[in-house]
């Protein structure tokens, strides 16, 4: 699933992506940062409450984040909750059998975080551009 979001988020104009990211307890699946600011994307097979709880920390450092899961799954999150806590979907329609060729398409858009903290995004760029410099956490599409 992560070249279909990794592309889909180039083409949003988020030049550098990192992937597996920690912050504190968790990791985080891609961390984009672009003109628009930070963006974090926790991908998803199945379990979306577990995707929303950890993209409910997410907004503490992302100006913006999502969920991404198969287009089989994306349609069982209730969209009107995603809204409300200002997270988006990103579903991934995958080509015949292979989850590594697919599209991502934004099903509902991201709110801007209302608990973003400065000071926590700063140490995640940081971070990712550290990592970034051993090349092995990249996300190429």
């Amino acid at each position: 699933m992560l070249r279909p979001v990794a592309s889909l988020l180039r083409e949003l104009g988020f030049s550098s992506l990192t992937r597996e990211l920690p912050y504190f307890y968790s990791v985080v699946d891609v961390f984009a940062v672009g003109a628009g600011g930070t963006v974090a994307v926790e991908m998803k097979w199945t379990r979306w409450q577990k995707a929303i709880k950890q993209a409910r920390i997410y907004q503490l450092f992302a100006r913006r984040v999502y969920l991404s899961m198969p287009d089989s799954y994306a349609r069982r999150p209730p969209k009107a909750l995603l809204r409300d806590l200002g997270i988006g979907l990103i579903s991934v329609q995958f080509e015949s059998l292979c989850p590594v060729v697919g599209t991502g398409v934004v099903v509902v858009e991201a709110a801007d975080s209302p608990i973003f903290k400065p000071h926590h995004a700063a140490m995640m760029v940081e971070k990712a551009e550290r990592l970034g410099r051993k090349k092995c956490h990249r996300v190429s599409a």
